[in-house]
């Protein structure tokens, strides 16, 4: 069923497999954990109304909405968000090269540009990397590197290389969207299929972030090897980098992690899979970590709807909580329309 995932990824990067140019994506979930601090019993992930129009016979726009966690607003606060998950617009310079300005999800490894599309990838959620928590901080959730980016993006492709590079604001943005420093971010990102249906790729940022003491530096690099065959799907990725402390900036540390996935079709309605995901803050501590070992089953109703079951084990260490183990079972359903 890799032709679904194919199907999901066009649909929410260019919306132009339907007749209309306003698509959306729905997703909610059910969570059981012993972990008392996750989200538990059903939640509205959210819900995507994606825009994309051919403005001129060479460009075009493309705007993402999103609605994210049963979004509720009122006097008395809420829960959720409600944001442009993306809008830029796109210029066609030649059948191998486009250029986008806006903001969009940034290229870095497998998952981040569909990070907030579970139906077009295998697991519920993306590797332990891509997900905002307490890794670095026991009072901030932060991510390794910046999700979105806000700035200009260049898309070449050449038979069987894809490179993606520009410059943008990176993870630090004032209320206006602008910079908080005149050094930008820097990505890349570049993928090479080697033999038939199977890419290895390369992803590398540079940011400068603000900290109470000076503006510094910081580098993340990834190196990711997939596979898709008719029987079985392989990914896995490994990730290096440095982060310094936002509150002093005088202490950095340099962190490691890797993730794995096993997928097999078991028929053309169901793939079963097994997963292992390690994060690790600071590598000089490396028994401060966390991990996840779990497996799962997606069962394709359509090609437009798929409905997720995913039991896991994770292992939770930091400097500030001990070693706790936690077991988790979801089940997802996501609907493209």
């Amino acid at each position: 069923m890799r032709n679904f995932y194919l199907i999901v990824f066009v649909t929410i990067q260019i919306s132009t497999i339907y007749a209309s140019d306003l698509t959306g994506y729905f997703q909610s979930d059910f969570n059981i954990s012993e972990n008392h601090s996750a989200p538990s019993g059903f939640r509205l992930r959210r819900i995507n109304l994606i825009y994309a129009k051919k403005v001129l016979e060479n460009a075009k726009i493309l705007t993402d909405i999103e609605f994210e966690d049963g979004l509720e607003l009122g006097t008395n606060g809420g829960i959720g968000e409600i944001k442009i998950s993306r809008g830029y617009g796109e210029l066609i310079i030649n059948k191998n090269m486009e250029v986008r300005a806006g903001k969009f999800l940034t290229p870095y490894g497998i998952y981040n540009e569909i990070h907030d599309f579970s139906a077009s990838y295998v697991p519920i959620d993306p590797p332990l990397f891509f997900r905002k928590n307490l890794f670095f901080s026991n009072t901030s959730s932060q991510r390794a590197i910046s999700k979105y980016s806000t700035g200009i993006l260049i898309n070449f492709n050449h038979k069987k290389f894809h490179l993606q590079g520009g410059v943008a604001n990176g993870e630090q943005q004032k209320e206006d969207g602008s910079d908080q420093n005149r050094s930008p971010l820097t990505l890349i990102r570049m993928t090479y299929e080697f033999w038939d249906q199977a890419w290895i790729g390369m992803s590398f940022q540079r940011d400068k972030i603000n900290t109470s003491s000076r503006p510094r530096w910081e580098n993340s690099f990834a190196f990711d090897l997939q596979f898709e065959g008719q029987q079985y799907i392989f990914q896995t990725e490994f990730f290096q980098g440095k982060k310094w402390n936002r509150t002093t900036g005088v202490q950095s540390t340099n962190y490691q992690s890797v993730s794995t996935l096993l997928g097999h079709n078991l028929n053309d309605d169901f793939i079963g899979y097994i997963r292992y995901d390690v994060f690790i803050p600071d590598i000089t501590k490396s028994e401060n970590n966390t991990q996840e070992y779990g497996m799962g089953l997606n069962y394709f109703v359509n090609y437009y709807t798929i409905i997720k079951w995913e039991s896991y084990q994770e292992s939770l260490a930091t400097s500030w909580v001990q070693k706790k183990d936690y077991l988790t079972h979801k089940l997802s359903l996501s609907i493209v329309y």
